[in-house]
């Protein structure tokens, strides 16, 4: 009854925790580390970046999760790769890209970090960005509440310029001054900042100069750069091209500006896991990536740790009410009593009051005579004593001429109608038994 009742209990709270879970509200997952994922709906994952591409680009929009050196190699059908990364790439990953570009391919860069400094003669993709702030959930907010102003964003691209509002937090990272040569911006973020000694110089544009001490100071967001028959777009701010930002209606336009650079060849995006292989171990990041274990990935994510914790108790509580011992008590079993002596006594008693002595010897007679007849093979009466007595003296090691006069007084005491005594009937029993134990 106790189990069932175990059972029962344990029933309820797993309801009332399922109860918990669904009714309550979601609570989303900033995690601005982001892997880019097809099927994460966090606010950076890409699940409705990703549908929103398919429904979008004209010539088509897919994912890529193989080989990348394939992809590369490949030249018969062009096509524009479109690239997620917050890490910096190695330099002859940028080569290659130069090298897919050149052959009359675009490929879209949409990263946070990444570093020129490098004197190597193969390097030909010269660009280098630097975080300029970091994001943070309450300054995202504090912005969507108007409590802090939205940065201004201009795009170059068209016939007219655009300016769009986006979330300061969001735009982590900016263009430094180093470019390959010929690169063309295509977006600016015009950041107002206090300039003590105003000059005109490539960083203060006087045309948003103001009062004379403060400046809209222009910082790169986006360029591109032809390569032979194709180009190669450099976009930093990878928070922008994920579910929040085509959700955001500043940001969506902002993603439309470029993709719509790339939307006259078909779409080709490289997952994490693609990109991952191909520049394993040539940089810090994907090492350390790469070292991390399944659980301190699956801890990483609050859903997922909150998952893996209540799985852990349902699986305390399940031993703590199945560890008990299941069998129930046995009763004390006592001993069976011997009826056996209880049997004898009876049938001794019987025999006693009838007093037939001869009955009993004739019972114990037709026992030995059995049992010589089923242990040696010897019947007393199908040949003489003599022969008998010999046989058993030579089974039983006693003498001849006394198992023969034992013989002879078997026999004469069944065959006579005498009363016979109890001395008698014990020695003839006595005599038996002394044969059958010598056996």
């Amino acid at each position: 009854m106790s189990n069932k009742w175990s059972m029962v209990l344990v029933g309820v709270l797993v309801a009332a925790i399922a109860l918990y879970l669904f009714t309550k509200e979601r609570q989303f997952v900033w995690d601005d580390d982001t892997t880019f994922q097809h099927d994460d709906d966090e606010p950076f994952g890409c699940q409705l970046f990703d549908k929103m591409a398919e429904a979008t680009m004209p010539n088509g929009y897919r994912l890529f999760d193989e080989d990348l050196d394939s992809l590369l190699e490949k030249g018969e059908e062009r096509c524009a790769l479109l690239i997620f990364t917050h890490s910096s790439l190695p330099h002859f990953f940028l080569n290659e890209l130069v090298k897919f570009a050149k052959k009359g391919n675009k490929v879209m860069l949409v990263t946070d970090d990444q570093d020129a400094g490098d004197d190597d003669e193969d390097w030909n993709l010269d660009f280098s960005t630097f975080y300029d702030t970091y994001f943070s959930k309450d300054k995202l907010k504090n912005a969507l509440l108007g409590d802090e102003p939205l940065a201004k964003v201009w795009m170059t691209a068209g016939e007219r310029g655009d300016t769009l509002l986006i979330p300061e937090t969001l735009l982590k990272a900016n263009l430094r001054s180093v470019m390959p040569a010929g690169a063309v911006v295509t977006s600016y973020r015009m950041k107002n900042e206090w300039v003590r000694d105003y000059k005109e110089t490539e960083d203060v544009d006087s045309v948003y100069y103001e009062d004379g001490y403060y400046a809209d100071v222009e910082r790169g967001l986006s360029f591109y750069v032809k390569e032979g028959k194709g180009r190669i777009y450099v976009v930093t701010n990878t928070l922008l091209f994920t579910n929040y930002g085509v959700l955001d209606r500043d940001i969506s336009r902002y993603i439309g500006y470029h993709l719509g650079m790339v939307a006259d060849l078909p779409v080709v995006r490289v997952t994490h896991q693609s990109l991952r292989q191909m520049t394993k171990g040539d940089d810090d990041y994907w090492d350390e990536m790469s070292n991390r274990s399944p659980l301190d990935h699956l801890l990483g994510y609050r859903p997922l740790r909150w998952a893996f914790y209540t799985l852990l108790l349902l699986a305390i509580l399940f031993m703590v009410f199945t560890a008990r011992r299941r069998q129930r008590v046995m009763p004390v079993i006592r001993r069976p009593a011997n009826r056996n002596l209880e049997f004898v006594k009876l049938l001794g008693t019987i025999y006693y009051r009838r007093h037939d002595n001869h009955d009993l010897f004739m019972k114990k007679y037709t026992y030995f005579r059995e049992e010589l007849r089923r242990k040696q093979l010897i019947d007393l009466d199908d040949v003489g004593v003599e022969v008998n007595a010999r046989t058993l003296a030579q089974l039983t090691g006693e003498e001849e001429e006394t198992l023969s006069d034992t013989l002879r007084l078997l026999k004469a005491v069944e065959a006579s109608t005498e009363e016979l005594g109890n001395t008698q009937l014990m020695d003839c029993v006595q005599r038996m038994n002394n044969i059958l134990k010598h056996l």
